[in-house]
Protein backbone atom coordinates (compact mmCIF):
# COMPACT_ATOMS: atom_id res chain seq x y z
CA UNK A 1 0.00 0.00 0.00
CA UNK A 2 1.80 3.12 -1.03
CA UNK A 3 0.67 7.28 -0.10
CA UNK A 4 -1.85 8.44 -2.38
CA UNK A 5 -0.04 12.07 -1.93
CA UNK A 6 3.62 11.37 -2.83
CA UNK A 7 3.72 7.29 -3.32
CA UNK A 8 6.01 6.11 0.16
CA UNK A 9 5.16 2.70 1.44
CA UNK A 10 2.55 2.85 3.66
CA UNK A 11 1.89 0.22 6.86
CA UNK A 12 -1.76 -1.19 7.79
CA UNK A 13 -1.02 0.89 10.73
CA UNK A 14 -0.12 4.28 10.21
CA UNK A 15 -2.52 7.18 10.55
CA UNK A 16 -0.42 9.83 8.69
CA UNK A 17 2.60 9.23 5.56
CA UNK A 18 6.09 8.95 7.28
CA UNK A 19 7.57 11.16 4.42
CA UNK A 20 4.82 13.59 3.38
CA UNK A 21 3.24 13.72 6.78
CA UNK A 22 -0.57 14.07 5.20
CA UNK A 23 -3.53 12.95 7.45
CA UNK A 24 -4.88 9.16 5.73
CA UNK A 25 -8.30 9.69 7.33
CA UNK A 26 -8.75 13.41 5.69
CA UNK A 27 -7.62 11.78 2.53
CA UNK A 28 -9.95 9.48 2.21
CA UNK A 29 -12.82 11.26 3.51
CA UNK A 30 -11.78 13.77 0.08
CA UNK A 31 -11.72 10.56 -1.80
CA UNK A 32 -15.49 10.01 -0.76
CA UNK A 33 -16.38 13.61 -1.43
CA UNK A 34 -14.22 13.86 -4.44
CA UNK A 35 -16.64 10.32 -5.74
CA UNK A 36 -19.94 12.05 -4.25
CA UNK A 37 -19.13 15.31 -7.04
CA UNK A 38 -18.42 12.58 -9.82
CA UNK A 39 -21.76 10.62 -9.15
CA UNK A 40 -23.89 13.86 -9.00
CA UNK A 41 -22.15 15.40 -12.38
CA UNK A 42 -22.68 11.87 -14.21
CA UNK A 43 -26.26 12.08 -12.88
CA UNK A 44 -26.46 15.74 -13.86
CA UNK A 45 -24.85 15.05 -16.92
CA UNK A 46 -27.14 11.98 -17.85
CA UNK A 47 -30.61 14.06 -17.51
CA UNK A 48 -28.42 16.92 -19.97
CA UNK A 49 -28.28 14.19 -22.40
CA UNK A 50 -32.09 12.49 -22.22
CA UNK A 51 -33.15 16.14 -22.21
CA UNK A 52 -31.03 16.74 -25.52
CA UNK A 53 -32.27 13.50 -26.67
CA UNK A 54 -35.89 14.38 -26.69
CA UNK A 55 -35.26 17.65 -27.56
CA UNK A 56 -33.75 16.03 -30.86
CA UNK A 57 -36.60 13.90 -31.31
CA UNK A 58 -39.07 17.33 -31.26
CA UNK A 59 -36.30 19.77 -33.32
CA UNK A 60 -36.30 19.69 -37.03
CA UNK A 61 -33.87 17.63 -38.94
CA UNK A 62 -31.50 20.63 -40.18
CA UNK A 63 -31.34 21.54 -36.07
CA UNK A 64 -29.97 18.10 -35.63
CA UNK A 65 -27.62 18.08 -37.76
CA UNK A 66 -26.03 21.37 -36.08
CA UNK A 67 -25.91 19.79 -33.06
CA UNK A 68 -24.50 16.34 -33.87
CA UNK A 69 -22.14 18.85 -35.90
CA UNK A 70 -21.18 20.42 -32.25
CA UNK A 71 -21.79 17.58 -30.14
CA UNK A 72 -18.17 16.11 -30.60
CA UNK A 73 -16.65 19.50 -29.16
CA UNK A 74 -19.12 19.65 -26.50
CA UNK A 75 -17.38 16.50 -25.20
CA UNK A 76 -14.04 17.46 -25.38
CA UNK A 77 -15.34 20.64 -23.03
CA UNK A 78 -16.85 17.74 -20.29
CA UNK A 79 -13.49 15.78 -20.59
CA UNK A 80 -11.02 18.51 -20.30
CA UNK A 81 -13.31 19.77 -17.14
CA UNK A 82 -12.87 16.55 -15.73
CA UNK A 83 -9.10 16.45 -16.19
CA UNK A 84 -8.81 20.31 -14.56
CA UNK A 85 -9.92 18.58 -11.03
CA UNK A 86 -7.48 18.14 -8.72
CA UNK A 87 -6.87 14.51 -9.10
CA UNK A 88 -6.30 14.20 -5.43
CA UNK A 89 -9.58 15.50 -4.09
CA UNK A 90 -11.80 16.67 -7.17
CA UNK A 91 -11.43 20.09 -6.33
CA UNK A 92 -11.39 22.62 -9.69
CA UNK A 93 -8.46 23.03 -10.42
CA UNK A 94 -7.65 26.63 -12.62
CA UNK A 95 -5.28 27.11 -15.50
CA UNK A 96 -2.96 29.39 -13.69
CA UNK A 97 -2.94 27.08 -10.22
CA UNK A 98 0.31 25.26 -9.76
CA UNK A 99 -0.99 23.25 -6.90
CA UNK A 100 -4.38 22.53 -5.34
CA UNK A 101 -5.91 25.30 -3.21
CA UNK A 102 -7.80 22.33 -0.99
CA UNK A 103 -5.49 20.07 -0.58
CA UNK A 104 -2.30 21.64 -1.04
CA UNK A 105 -1.08 18.61 -4.04
CA UNK A 106 1.48 19.75 -6.30
CA UNK A 107 0.22 18.91 -9.79
CA UNK A 108 4.06 19.30 -11.51
CA UNK A 109 5.21 16.26 -8.75
CA UNK A 110 2.06 14.50 -8.83
CA UNK A 111 2.36 14.50 -13.05
CA UNK A 112 5.63 13.45 -12.54
CA UNK A 113 4.81 10.40 -9.87
CA UNK A 114 2.19 9.28 -12.35
CA UNK A 115 4.35 9.04 -15.28
CA UNK A 116 7.17 7.70 -14.04
CA UNK A 117 5.23 5.15 -12.30
CA UNK A 118 3.64 4.47 -15.92
CA UNK A 119 6.73 4.20 -17.40
CA UNK A 120 8.25 1.28 -14.47
CA UNK A 121 4.68 -0.19 -15.25
CA UNK A 122 5.89 -0.55 -18.84
CA UNK A 123 8.94 -1.64 -18.38
CA UNK A 124 8.10 -4.17 -16.06
CA UNK A 125 5.70 -5.55 -18.64
CA UNK A 126 8.27 -5.24 -21.24
CA UNK A 127 10.70 -7.81 -19.36
CA UNK A 128 8.03 -10.11 -18.15
CA UNK A 129 7.19 -10.37 -21.97
CA UNK A 130 10.74 -10.93 -22.71
CA UNK A 131 11.03 -13.73 -20.16
CA UNK A 132 8.00 -15.21 -21.31
CA UNK A 133 9.35 -15.23 -25.02
CA UNK A 134 12.84 -16.39 -23.86
CA UNK A 135 11.29 -19.37 -21.68
CA UNK A 136 8.79 -20.22 -24.59
CA UNK A 137 11.40 -20.47 -26.82
CA UNK A 138 13.31 -22.88 -24.52
CA UNK A 139 10.78 -25.01 -24.49
CA UNK A 140 9.90 -25.29 -27.97
CA UNK A 141 13.72 -26.10 -28.99
CA UNK A 142 13.95 -29.00 -26.16
CA UNK A 143 10.78 -29.97 -27.70
CA UNK A 144 12.43 -30.57 -31.09
CA UNK A 145 15.44 -32.35 -29.60
CA UNK A 146 12.67 -34.96 -27.74
CA UNK A 147 11.23 -35.51 -31.08
CA UNK A 148 13.79 -35.82 -33.07
CA UNK A 149 15.52 -37.93 -30.80
CA UNK A 150 12.55 -40.24 -30.58
CA UNK A 151 12.35 -40.13 -34.61
CA UNK A 152 15.66 -40.86 -34.89
CA UNK A 153 15.09 -44.30 -32.09
CA UNK A 154 12.42 -45.34 -34.20
CA UNK A 155 14.31 -45.45 -38.01
CA UNK A 156 16.79 -47.46 -35.95
CA UNK A 157 14.61 -50.17 -34.16
CA UNK A 158 12.66 -50.54 -38.33
CA UNK A 159 16.51 -51.12 -39.26
CA UNK A 160 17.32 -53.52 -36.78
CA UNK A 161 13.61 -55.22 -37.58
CA UNK A 162 14.70 -55.56 -41.11
CA UNK A 163 17.69 -57.21 -40.97
CA UNK A 164 16.44 -59.90 -38.54
CA UNK A 165 14.04 -60.37 -40.94
CA UNK A 166 16.15 -61.42 -43.48
CA UNK A 167 18.61 -63.66 -41.66
CA UNK A 168 17.57 -66.80 -40.27
CA UNK A 169 16.04 -66.89 -36.60
CA UNK A 170 18.63 -68.36 -34.54
CA UNK A 171 17.77 -69.23 -30.81
CA UNK A 172 19.06 -66.17 -28.62
CA UNK A 173 19.73 -68.10 -25.66
CA UNK A 174 21.95 -70.54 -27.21
CA UNK A 175 23.79 -67.47 -29.03
CA UNK A 176 24.30 -65.92 -25.82
CA UNK A 177 25.53 -68.58 -24.19
CA UNK A 178 27.88 -69.55 -26.49
CA UNK A 179 29.79 -65.86 -26.55
CA UNK A 180 29.68 -66.02 -22.74
CA UNK A 181 32.06 -69.46 -23.20
CA UNK A 182 34.51 -68.13 -25.24
CA UNK A 183 34.57 -64.96 -23.44
CA UNK A 184 35.58 -67.20 -20.39
CA UNK A 185 38.01 -69.70 -22.52
CA UNK A 186 40.14 -66.59 -24.06
CA UNK A 187 40.25 -65.01 -20.72
CA UNK A 188 41.77 -68.52 -19.09
CA UNK A 189 43.87 -69.35 -21.96
CA UNK A 190 46.67 -66.44 -21.11
CA UNK A 191 46.32 -67.21 -16.49
CA UNK A 192 46.70 -71.15 -17.50
CA UNK A 193 50.03 -70.33 -18.97
CA UNK A 194 51.47 -67.98 -16.63
CA UNK A 195 50.00 -69.24 -13.25
CA UNK A 196 53.17 -68.41 -11.23
CA UNK A 197 54.08 -64.85 -12.53
CA UNK A 198 50.00 -64.07 -12.16
CA UNK A 199 50.36 -65.23 -8.39
CA UNK A 200 53.29 -63.41 -7.69
CA UNK A 201 51.88 -60.19 -9.53
CA UNK A 202 48.51 -60.52 -7.49
CA UNK A 203 50.82 -60.71 -3.50
CA UNK A 204 52.61 -57.82 -4.70
CA UNK A 205 49.79 -55.85 -5.54
CA UNK A 206 47.55 -56.59 -2.45
CA UNK A 207 51.03 -56.16 -0.29
CA UNK A 208 51.59 -52.71 -1.84
CA UNK A 209 47.87 -51.94 -0.80
CA UNK A 210 48.28 -53.11 2.71
CA UNK A 211 51.60 -51.65 3.16
CA UNK A 212 50.21 -47.81 1.19
CA UNK A 213 47.11 -48.34 4.20
CA UNK A 214 49.26 -49.58 7.12
CA UNK A 215 51.24 -46.77 6.54
CA UNK A 216 48.57 -43.92 5.90
CA UNK A 217 47.36 -45.18 9.32
CA UNK A 218 50.93 -44.76 11.00
CA UNK A 219 51.55 -41.23 9.99
CA UNK A 220 48.06 -40.13 10.83
CA UNK A 221 49.04 -41.76 14.31
CA UNK A 222 52.21 -40.59 14.60
CA UNK A 223 50.83 -36.96 13.24
CA UNK A 224 48.81 -37.38 16.53
CA UNK A 225 51.02 -38.12 19.17
CA UNK A 226 53.46 -35.52 17.77
CA UNK A 227 50.88 -32.61 18.40
CA UNK A 228 49.88 -33.93 21.28
CA UNK A 229 53.42 -33.88 22.98
CA UNK A 230 54.09 -30.38 21.50
CA UNK A 231 51.09 -29.22 23.64
CA UNK A 232 51.90 -31.09 26.18
CA UNK A 233 55.82 -29.13 25.86
CA UNK A 234 54.62 -26.35 25.58
CA UNK A 235 52.30 -26.71 28.71
CA UNK A 236 55.50 -28.21 30.65
CA UNK A 237 57.67 -25.14 29.66
CA UNK A 238 54.79 -22.42 30.60
CA UNK A 239 54.69 -24.65 34.01
CA UNK A 240 58.51 -24.68 34.67
CA UNK A 241 58.61 -20.96 33.59
CA UNK A 242 56.10 -20.57 36.78
CA UNK A 243 57.86 -22.44 39.25
CA UNK A 244 60.89 -20.36 38.29
CA UNK A 245 59.22 -16.94 38.80
CA UNK A 246 57.60 -18.62 42.03
CA UNK A 247 60.71 -19.68 43.47
CA UNK A 248 62.15 -16.22 42.71
CA UNK A 249 59.10 -14.78 44.42
CA UNK A 250 59.92 -16.99 47.55
CA UNK A 251 63.70 -16.16 47.62
CA UNK A 252 62.68 -12.46 47.66
CA UNK A 253 59.81 -12.72 50.26
CA UNK A 254 62.08 -14.53 52.56
CA UNK A 255 64.94 -12.35 52.44
CA UNK A 256 62.92 -9.53 53.17
CA UNK A 257 60.03 -11.19 55.23
CA UNK A 258 60.45 -9.09 58.52
CA UNK A 259 60.31 -6.20 56.35
CA UNK A 260 57.77 -6.82 54.13
CA UNK A 261 55.26 -8.53 57.02
CA UNK A 262 55.44 -4.86 58.78
CA UNK A 263 54.39 -3.17 55.44
CA UNK A 264 51.92 -5.05 54.82
CA UNK A 265 50.43 -5.05 58.35
CA UNK A 266 50.85 -1.18 58.32
CA UNK A 267 48.70 -1.23 55.10
CA UNK A 268 46.00 -3.14 57.33
CA UNK A 269 46.24 -1.00 60.07
CA UNK A 270 46.00 2.17 57.74
CA UNK A 271 42.71 0.64 56.40
CA UNK A 272 44.35 0.80 52.64
CA UNK A 273 42.72 -2.45 51.72
CA UNK A 274 42.98 -1.97 47.57
CA UNK A 275 46.90 -1.29 47.77
CA UNK A 276 47.46 -4.37 50.47
CA UNK A 277 45.44 -6.84 47.93
CA UNK A 278 47.21 -5.26 45.16
CA UNK A 279 50.94 -5.77 47.00
CA UNK A 280 49.70 -9.23 48.76
CA UNK A 281 48.80 -10.65 44.97
CA UNK A 282 52.31 -10.74 44.13
CA UNK A 283 52.96 -12.84 47.08
CA UNK A 284 50.17 -14.92 46.98
CA UNK A 285 51.76 -18.45 46.06
CA UNK A 286 51.12 -21.96 46.63
CA UNK A 287 54.73 -22.19 48.20
CA UNK A 288 54.47 -19.10 50.61
CA UNK A 289 50.96 -20.46 51.71
CA UNK A 290 52.03 -21.38 55.08
CA UNK A 291 54.04 -17.78 55.56
CA UNK A 292 51.61 -15.62 54.50
CA UNK A 293 48.11 -17.81 56.85
CA UNK A 294 48.75 -15.36 59.65
CA UNK A 295 48.74 -12.09 57.49
CA UNK A 296 45.78 -12.88 55.79
CA UNK A 297 43.86 -13.93 58.83
CA UNK A 298 45.01 -10.77 60.50
CA UNK A 299 43.45 -9.02 57.68
CA UNK A 300 40.32 -10.76 57.56
CA UNK A 301 39.78 -9.99 61.36
CA UNK A 302 40.67 -6.22 61.03
CA UNK A 303 38.08 -6.24 57.49
CA UNK A 304 35.26 -8.29 59.76
CA UNK A 305 35.90 -5.84 63.01
CA UNK A 306 35.78 -2.82 60.68
CA UNK A 307 32.09 -4.08 59.62
CA UNK A 308 30.82 -4.94 62.74
CA UNK A 309 31.07 -1.38 63.66
CA UNK A 310 28.25 -0.74 61.45
CA UNK A 311 25.65 -3.18 62.96
CA UNK A 312 23.16 -1.83 65.35
CA UNK A 313 23.56 -2.63 69.14
CA UNK A 314 19.77 -3.99 68.65
CA UNK A 315 20.98 -6.47 65.84
CA UNK A 316 21.45 -9.28 68.28
CA UNK A 317 21.37 -12.11 65.87
CA UNK A 318 23.84 -10.63 63.57
CA UNK A 319 26.23 -9.04 66.25
CA UNK A 320 26.19 -12.69 67.56
CA UNK A 321 27.27 -14.57 64.17
CA UNK A 322 29.78 -11.49 63.54
CA UNK A 323 31.44 -12.04 67.06
CA UNK A 324 31.64 -15.71 66.57
CA UNK A 325 33.52 -15.40 63.04
CA UNK A 326 35.63 -12.83 65.12
CA UNK A 327 36.25 -15.29 68.00
CA UNK A 328 37.82 -18.20 65.44
CA UNK A 329 40.08 -15.67 64.24
CA UNK A 330 41.34 -14.72 67.27
CA UNK A 331 40.32 -17.16 69.89
CA UNK A 332 42.35 -15.71 72.97
CA UNK A 333 40.59 -12.39 72.24
CA UNK A 334 38.89 -11.50 75.94
CA UNK A 335 36.28 -8.79 73.88
CA UNK A 336 34.96 -11.07 71.60
CA UNK A 337 34.42 -13.81 74.28
CA UNK A 338 32.67 -10.89 76.22
CA UNK A 339 31.04 -10.10 73.12
CA UNK A 340 29.74 -13.39 72.27
CA UNK A 341 27.98 -13.90 76.10
CA UNK A 342 26.39 -10.48 75.77
CA UNK A 343 24.42 -10.82 72.73
CA UNK A 344 24.03 -14.62 73.21
CA UNK A 345 22.12 -13.63 76.32
CA UNK A 346 20.44 -11.02 74.46
CA UNK A 347 19.82 -12.96 71.01
CA UNK A 348 18.35 -16.22 73.45
CA UNK A 349 15.97 -13.82 75.59
CA UNK A 350 14.92 -11.91 72.05
CA UNK A 351 13.59 -15.51 70.75
CA UNK A 352 12.28 -15.97 74.07
CA UNK A 353 10.13 -12.84 74.23
CA UNK A 354 8.89 -13.60 70.60
CA UNK A 355 7.86 -17.42 71.69
CA UNK A 356 5.93 -15.83 74.31
CA UNK A 357 4.03 -13.18 72.37
CA UNK A 358 2.38 -15.96 70.17
CA UNK A 359 -0.20 -16.38 73.48
CA UNK A 360 -1.05 -12.57 72.93
CA UNK A 361 -2.46 -13.10 69.88
CA UNK A 362 -6.27 -12.73 69.37
CA UNK A 363 -6.43 -15.30 66.67
CA UNK A 364 -3.27 -17.53 66.93
CA UNK A 365 -2.53 -19.88 63.57
CA UNK A 366 -0.75 -23.15 63.80
CA UNK A 367 2.07 -21.44 61.49
CA UNK A 368 2.62 -19.58 64.32
CA UNK A 369 2.51 -21.57 66.71
CA UNK A 370 5.27 -23.56 65.26
CA UNK A 371 7.50 -20.47 64.65
CA UNK A 372 7.32 -19.62 68.28
CA UNK A 373 8.36 -23.48 69.35
CA UNK A 374 10.87 -23.17 67.04
CA UNK A 375 11.83 -19.63 67.95
CA UNK A 376 11.73 -21.03 72.14
CA UNK A 377 14.13 -24.16 71.10
CA UNK A 378 16.60 -21.95 69.76
CA UNK A 379 16.54 -19.91 73.20
CA UNK A 380 16.86 -23.08 75.22
CA UNK A 381 20.06 -24.14 72.80
CA UNK A 382 21.26 -20.49 73.20
CA UNK A 383 21.00 -20.02 76.64
CA UNK A 384 20.35 -22.99 77.89
CA UNK A 385 17.66 -24.56 80.11
CA UNK A 386 16.38 -21.74 81.92
CA UNK A 387 13.01 -22.26 83.98
CA UNK A 388 11.20 -19.32 81.82
CA UNK A 389 11.90 -21.04 78.65
CA UNK A 390 10.84 -24.80 79.61
CA UNK A 391 7.70 -22.97 80.96
CA UNK A 392 7.20 -21.60 77.66
CA UNK A 393 7.75 -24.61 75.57
CA UNK A 394 5.14 -26.47 77.58
CA UNK A 395 2.79 -24.19 77.05
CA UNK A 396 3.33 -23.93 73.68
CA UNK A 397 3.49 -27.93 73.18
CA UNK A 398 -0.08 -27.89 75.22
CA UNK A 399 -1.06 -24.89 72.38
CA UNK A 400 -0.41 -27.25 69.93
CA UNK A 401 -2.16 -30.21 71.17
CA UNK A 402 -5.68 -27.88 70.70
CA UNK A 403 -5.51 -28.03 67.10
CA UNK A 404 -6.71 -31.34 65.25
CA UNK A 405 -4.64 -34.04 63.99
CA UNK A 406 -5.35 -37.32 62.87
CA UNK A 407 -6.41 -39.70 59.57
CA UNK A 408 -8.35 -38.89 56.72
CA UNK A 409 -11.42 -40.01 58.76
CA UNK A 410 -10.92 -38.94 62.44
CA UNK A 411 -9.23 -36.31 63.85
CA UNK A 412 -8.30 -35.74 67.72
CA UNK A 413 -7.61 -31.97 69.87
CA UNK A 414 -7.27 -32.37 73.45
CA UNK A 415 -6.39 -30.13 76.48
CA UNK A 416 -4.89 -31.18 79.80
CA UNK A 417 -6.75 -29.51 82.68
CA UNK A 418 -4.38 -31.08 85.36
CA UNK A 419 -5.49 -32.74 88.72
CA UNK A 420 -9.58 -32.30 90.00
CA UNK A 421 -10.25 -30.98 94.10
CA UNK A 422 -12.82 -31.26 95.92
CA UNK A 423 -14.99 -34.84 95.97
CA UNK A 424 -13.36 -35.75 93.26
CA UNK A 425 -9.83 -34.52 93.94
CA UNK A 426 -6.83 -36.23 92.33
CA UNK A 427 -8.65 -37.57 89.09
CA UNK A 428 -6.96 -36.80 85.96
CA UNK A 429 -9.19 -34.30 84.06
CA UNK A 430 -8.84 -33.85 80.23
CA UNK A 431 -11.35 -32.20 77.53
CA UNK A 432 -11.54 -33.74 74.08
CA UNK A 433 -12.72 -32.51 70.75
CA UNK A 434 -13.65 -35.58 67.93
CA UNK A 435 -14.11 -34.94 64.83
CA UNK A 436 -15.84 -36.97 61.74
CA UNK A 437 -13.27 -35.97 58.77
CA UNK A 438 -14.49 -39.13 56.49
CA UNK A 439 -17.33 -40.01 54.33
CA UNK A 440 -19.41 -42.75 56.83
CA UNK A 441 -20.46 -42.32 60.11
CA UNK A 442 -18.61 -43.68 63.24
CA UNK A 443 -19.90 -43.94 67.08
CA UNK A 444 -17.63 -42.30 69.74
CA UNK A 445 -17.69 -44.55 72.43
CA UNK A 446 -15.38 -43.74 75.77
CA UNK A 447 -13.76 -46.83 75.95
CA UNK A 448 -12.48 -46.53 73.15
CA UNK A 449 -10.39 -44.27 74.89
CA UNK A 450 -7.06 -45.06 76.70
CA UNK A 451 -4.58 -42.61 78.53
CA UNK A 452 -1.10 -43.33 79.10
CA UNK A 453 0.92 -42.00 81.98
CA UNK A 454 4.94 -41.24 82.38
CA UNK A 455 4.89 -44.39 84.25
CA UNK A 456 3.97 -46.30 80.81
CA UNK A 457 0.72 -47.79 82.56
CA UNK A 458 -2.29 -47.30 80.77
CA UNK A 459 -5.35 -46.09 82.61
CA UNK A 460 -9.37 -46.34 81.42
CA UNK A 461 -11.53 -43.45 81.83
CA UNK A 462 -13.66 -43.20 85.45
CA UNK A 463 -15.76 -40.43 83.96
CA UNK A 464 -16.89 -38.35 81.18
CA UNK A 465 -19.36 -35.97 79.57
CA UNK A 466 -22.75 -37.19 78.10
CA UNK A 467 -21.47 -35.10 74.68
CA UNK A 468 -19.07 -37.31 74.03
CA UNK A 469 -21.28 -40.17 73.53
CA UNK A 470 -22.32 -39.31 69.94
CA UNK A 471 -23.17 -41.00 66.63
CA UNK A 472 -21.36 -38.34 64.17
CA UNK A 473 -21.71 -37.47 60.33
CA UNK A 474 -19.46 -36.97 58.23
CA UNK A 475 -18.21 -33.34 59.06
CA UNK A 476 -19.46 -33.00 62.80
CA UNK A 477 -17.58 -32.82 66.05
CA UNK A 478 -18.28 -33.66 69.34
CA UNK A 479 -16.12 -32.69 72.92
CA UNK A 480 -16.22 -33.34 76.28
CA UNK A 481 -14.72 -33.92 79.54
CA UNK A 482 -12.60 -37.34 80.21
CA UNK A 483 -11.63 -38.24 83.82
CA UNK A 484 -8.98 -40.74 84.76
CA UNK A 485 -8.31 -42.11 88.50
CA UNK A 486 -4.59 -41.53 88.75
CA UNK A 487 -2.11 -38.39 89.54
CA UNK A 488 0.37 -39.77 87.07
CA UNK A 489 1.07 -36.61 84.65
CA UNK A 490 -0.20 -37.82 80.99
CA UNK A 491 2.37 -39.38 78.46
CA UNK A 492 -0.14 -39.64 75.64
CA UNK A 493 -4.11 -39.97 74.84
CA UNK A 494 -5.06 -42.58 72.25
CA UNK A 495 -8.44 -42.89 70.49
CA UNK A 496 -8.80 -46.34 69.01
CA UNK A 497 -11.51 -47.58 66.52
CA UNK A 498 -12.34 -50.63 64.64
CA UNK A 499 -13.85 -48.41 61.43
CA UNK A 500 -11.93 -44.96 61.44
CA UNK A 501 -8.23 -46.38 62.94
CA UNK A 502 -6.18 -45.22 65.80
CA UNK A 503 -5.07 -41.77 66.49
CA UNK A 504 -3.04 -40.26 69.56
CA UNK A 505 -2.07 -36.91 71.10
CA UNK A 506 1.28 -37.05 72.81
CA UNK A 507 1.52 -34.35 76.41
CA UNK A 508 4.89 -32.28 76.67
Amino acid sequence: MECPKCGYERQPEDINCQLCGVDFGLLERQEEEKRTLKEKAKKHKGAEEHIHLSMEDKAPESEISSRSEISPGSEISTDTFMEEDCPKCGYERKKDNQECPNCGLIYAKHEDMVTRKEAEKAAKKIAEQKKFTEEKAKIQKELKKGVAKAQAKREEEARITKEAEVQEPIDESIKQKKALKDKVLEILQPIKQHKKKIAIVLIAIFAVAFAGWGGTVLFKNWQKHAGEERVRSEKNKEKQKLIEYNKKIAVAFRKDRAEIENYLRSLIDKRKFDAYKKEMDRYDIPLLKDELSDLKKYFKEIELFDKVKWVSGKEYEKNYGLYLELQKLNPDNKLYLKKIKYYQKKFADQKYLQAKNYFNKKKPYRSELKNALTAIEMAIDLNGAQKKYLKIKSRLINAELLFYEGNDKIKMAVRNDGLTSGRTGGQRKLYVWIKNTGSSPFYVNVEYFILVGRNNKKYKYNNCSRELLANLQPGEATQGYLYFYTSVKPKKLVFSHINVGTVSRVFP
